[in-house]
Parts: structure tokens; sequence; C-alpha cells
């Protein structure tokens, strides 16, 4: 079966590039090798990975560019290593909205003709993208502990107090195909994230989340003070848990979790990095 090209639904697919588009990590732009990655001396040059492959023709007559589908797809053809001689040597991670592709086995080839759109992700992207969940151990474990669910409820409720920190809650009175009665009021939660930001990129990967634990209840405010004074240009998006105490801890509120992400990996290693998963 014949891939039928434009007619395709739009698909966003990951790539690191020269800004040379000319020059290839592993082969240029003519299908000569490059042998950049000897150049470089970077940590994956001896791994078996997609090659670029601007230099095969698509049915259409266009050339092939080969990406990935995912942004986690793209961070297993390099190592973290690696990154800092990429950016040196004028390699950049691009986000491509695009119309014309054939997925190939682990990647995706597509055309620069069927590019709707090319957005350059900034440098810490290249770590990938998380939400991070913090919970109480002596909780779980031990003479505080209380009932398994509980906690599963916990996390979850720090995972999307976290998330909901990208939305504006706007109430509209009138709506314009008027379904709204006199005095009713409709409810709508818009997202504050552009495409490109941690959150975009989250929703169009693969939702990756981390849980970490603290021993206790001052570890956890501790951890709390550090993410909110974060350098960031943005306040990280963050929510600190209180359980009401109606259902346990004998009716007195009780912080539980924190939920923090999702964000670019890398800065948020820096907060919770050393904590040891549960």
């Amino acid at each position: 079966m014949k891939t039928r090209f434009f007619e395709l639904e739009p698909k966003f697919v990951y790539r690191i590039e020269n800004v040379d588009r000319s020059v290839g990590f592993w082969y240029n732009q003519d299908g000569t090798e490059s042998h950049l990655a000897e150049k470089l001396q970077t940590a994956n040059r001896d791994l078996p990975m997609p090659v670029d492959r601007e230099r095969y023709t698509a049915p259409s007559g266009r050339r092939w560019i080969c990406s990935a589908p995912t942004l986690e797809a793209l961070l297993h053809w390099f190592h973290k290593e690696d990154f800092p001689k990429l950016i040196e040597n004028g390699f950049t991670l691009h986000m491509y909205e695009v119309t014309e592709y054939h997925e190939d086995g682990p990647q995706t080839l597509f055309t620069r003709e069927g590019v709707l759109s090319d957005i350059e992700l900034p440098y810490d992207a290249l770590y990938g993208v998380k939400q991070v969940l913090i919970v109480r151990k002596d909780l779980i474990k031990g003479p505080n502990a209380v009932r398994r669910g509980k906690m599963m409820a916990q996390a979850a409720h720090a995972s999307v107090g976290a998330l909901m920190r990208y939305f504006e809650k706007d109430i509209c009175t009138s709506l314009p195909n008027g379904l709204l009665e006199p005095g009713q009021k409709h409810v709508q939660f818009l997202a504050k994230a552009s495409l490109g930001s941690p959150l975009n990129l989250w929703l169009n990967g693969l939702f990756t989340k981390v849980t970490v634990y603290v021993e206790n209840e001052e570890e956890l405010n501790e951890l709390w003070g550090k993410i909110v004074t974060y350098p960031s240009t943005i306040p990280l998006p963050a929510a600190f848990i209180v359980d009401s105490g109606l259902t346990e801890f004998h009716g007195v509120p009780t912080p539980t979790c924190i939920g923090v992400g999702p964000w670019f990996s890398n800065q948020l290693d820096e907060i919770t990095g050393n904590l040891p998963l549960l």
C-alpha cells in the first residue's frame, strides 16, 4: 500500500541537526559519510542507530529526512555526555510539525516540503521532560502508615495539582453558539503553554512520571522550600498536598506528598535527583 502524501494528519517529530543542514552527524546530505561522530568523540559513535537518510528519495521525488517520533525516542539515540559537544558544534534540537512522512521502524522519515512549523527547542529539552511525585515514606511503612489506597490517591492529587498550575480558570456568561440560558455560567480551563513548552512536550510524549520518597514531614517541608525558591524564569509547576484528615490522621490536616512538573528533567534532577525511587 502506497503512502498518500499531504492527506496525513499533522505529526510532531524531533530531530537534532546542524545549523548547516548539509552536514549530518553520521551522513551528509549528499550521502557521503561525515565522520563527525568520530571527530567529536561522542559516547555513542559505535552504537547501532538510525542513519541520516536525506540521501534517500521519497516516492514524491523529495528527499527523506530522519527524525524520532517522540522526544523520548530521540534521547535513546544519544548519550547525555554528547549534548554539550553537539551544542558547541552547531547542533540544535528541533520539533517539526509535518504532513508528509513515513514510519520506518524506530524513526519517522519526513520531507522539508511537508513541514508546517519548525520550533527550535531550548537546550534543557535535550534531557527530556518529566513529572516527579515525592511521597512520605513514614506514611507508607511503620507505625504511622496509612492505607495504601490512601497514599495512591494523595500521589494522584499531587500529579493533577502540579499539572493544573499550567491552566487558568475562565468563567464565561455567554457562548458564541448561544447555548447558555440567562444566569448560567460556563467554566473552562485554558492552558498557559505554547508549542515546545515543557507541558506541550510532555503531552505529546510519554507522560513520564517518577515517584520518589522522603523519610518524613520535615524532609518534605525542606524539599518544598527548594522547589519554591528554585531559580527559574517562571515558578516551577508544583503542588504541596495536605490531606484534610477526614478519613485518616485522626482529623488532623497532614502534609503527604508533593508533585512537581512536567518540567525539564535536568532541572528537576537538581532538586530531586538524589531521592530514592519508591
